[in-house]
């Protein structure tokens, strides 16, 4: 992909020194010479604009526990505990966490969640 350039170049009549141009230069009013860095500013805002809500779902989807989860320990029971110490993405039932944390991580902190007929509730 190549970098984005200028839609029109700088002044027929100034001449080029070095970063800078002397004669008729582009001033911050004119906006028929954008500088590269302001194009470059605007595509990266576009494309941040175009994917946004889908990044913001992620985040949302990633911070619950899935419905109907099974603990990472005994792989029978419901899991409605998760420690985020440990891991975002390991879940517990009630009796597996209290034996993973009762001798070696006495200090993690449980989230424990609820799951009703419409909504998960978070309980910490």
């Amino acid at each position: 992909m190549e970098p984005p350039t200028p839609s029109s170049g700088p002044p027929p009549n100034a001449t080029y020194s070095g970063n800078v141009f002397s004669g008729n230069e582009a001033t911050s009013d004119d906006q028929s010479f954008p500088s590269l860095h302001h194009i470059m500013q605007k595509q990266t805002a576009e494309s941040w604009g175009k994917i946004r809500a889908s990044m913001l779902n992620i985040a949302i989807e990633s911070e619950a526990m899935p419905i109907g989860e099974k603990c990472y320990l005994c792989k029978v029971a419901e899991a409605s505990y998760r420690c985020l110490r440990c891991s975002s993405v390991v879940f517990y039932c009630p009796e597996c966490f209290s034996t993973a944390h009762s001798k070696t991580n006495l200090f993690h902190k449980a989230e424990i969640w609820e799951v009703s007929t419409s909504l998960t509730t978070f309980y910490q």
